[in-house]
């Protein structure tokens, strides 16, 4: 979220939501001048990654972390690779490339040949000692530059690493808020036991926001934007949608999956093991639409999306022909773009309404698109 205020505030906003796949990153490098390689060799600048939990980034922590400085001084090809890979300074974030790209052509005074770019500490997905021992020469260990001024952003960072740090301090240097099974010996049953910090390392950023940050420090992290994370938002003004709208804030089902298959319908049967694999199983012509898309930016807003229908949710995502409808048993099929997928829909509603009284709001993508 972070990410994109910056991209925002920064101008490259429009640009980077272009890129959707690992093709898109290649195709960006290889347009500006530059030129992407499948390993990292002796004239690798940067290694780009996706997100801390990609394999090939974890790979690249545990080597980056666990390294010593034996294994750097060796001779070996295996050596000097760690040590290109420490030089480097680790695996930065592919948005750096983008940022990077906007600040060059925006400061350039069409004289200057060669610029040289700078990853600051929120870059990085993850960093090397020769990385960090870099940037504390410009920055504290919070991300905050010593001598330049502080934006806004970069303060939220800052906030966030504070808390990090508490964090860190109180369940183990090795925390980092990643999902973290740990097994019990077995019973009859065999369960896998999670604590309660483990599960947050399953859960949204919103879910995790509400937990382990107080009222005041919400307040300092949160923007005008995120209308959708907790309850008195002007965005709800009725008394239903107040209704719906208690707890940890928006939960949104977006209506992308195959027909008749809603997944678990109790809220309590996804708490049980991760469920986020079912996101795999999107419809493939509603990978692209615009229900996909405005899920996006309602996740922007502090909305959190479910992959599973179940009584837990608040607000469905659908095609409608009006942008916002209360959810009865009354309502007419009519009212949904695809009378097929709503007629449905509608159905797997009622069963849930038999066994608990639903209070849900079903609401259009240009209902979503005018909350921003």
């Amino acid at each position: 979220v972070l990410d994109g205020l910056e991209a925002k505030e920064e101008g490259w906003f429009d640009e980077a939501k272009l890129i959707r796949s690992q093709q898109d990153v290649v195709n960006f490098i290889t347009q500006h001048g530059g030129e992407y390689q499948l390993a990292a060799n002796e004239d690798t600048d940067f290694i780009i990654g996706g997100r801390p939990e990609d394999p090939r980034v974890q790979n690249l922590r545990k080597s980056i972390e666990g390294v010593t400085a034996q294994m750097l001084n060796d001779g070996t090809k295996k050596g000097r690779h760690l040590r290109k890979i420490h030089d480097i300074g680790g695996v930065v974030k592919w948005t750096f490339l983008v940022s990077a790209v906007h600040r060059i052509q925006s400061e350039s005074d069409g004289t200057t040949t060669e610029v040289p770019l700078m990853p600051r500490r929120n870059d990085f997905l993850v960093m090397s000692q020769f990385a960090e021992e870099t940037l504390l020469r410009e920055e504290d260990i919070y991300g905050l530059h010593l001598y330049l001024d502080t934006t806004m952003v970069d303060f939220k960072r800052a906030m966030m690493e504070v808390k990090k740090q508490q964090r860190r301090e109180r369940y183990g240097e090795d925390y980092r808020g990643t999902p973290r099974l740990k097994k019990r010996s077995k019973t009859k049953s065999q369960q896998v036991d999670q604590s309660d910090e483990e599960m947050r390392g399953t859960s949204s950023w919103q879910i995790q926001m509400n937990e382990l940050f107080d009222e005041s420090e919400k307040g300092i992290l949160q923007t005008p934007r995120m209308k959708f994370l907790n309850e008195g938002s002007n965005a709800f003004t009725s008394a239903h949608d107040q209704r719906c709208y208690l707890g940890n804030g928006m939960v949104l089902y977006p209506d992308i999956f195959p027909d008749n298959k809603f997944g678990f319908s109790r809220k309590k049967d996804t708490m049980k093991e991760d469920t986020t694999s079912r996101w795999n199983d999107v419809q493939p012509d509603f990978g692209q639409s615009e229900i996909s898309s405005t899920l996006l930016l309602a996740k922007a807003m502090g909305a959190q999306a479910s992959p599973h229908l179940h009584d837990g949710v608040t607000h469905i995502l659908c095609d409608l022909k009006v942008e916002t409808l209360e959810w009865s048993s009354r309502i007419s099929v009519n009212a949904f773009q695809n009378i097929k997928r709503g007629g449905l829909l509608h159905q797997r509603l009622l069963q849930m309404d038999e066994s608990n009284p639903l209070h849900i709001t079903l609401v259009s993508p240009k209902w979503v698109q005018s909350q921003w």
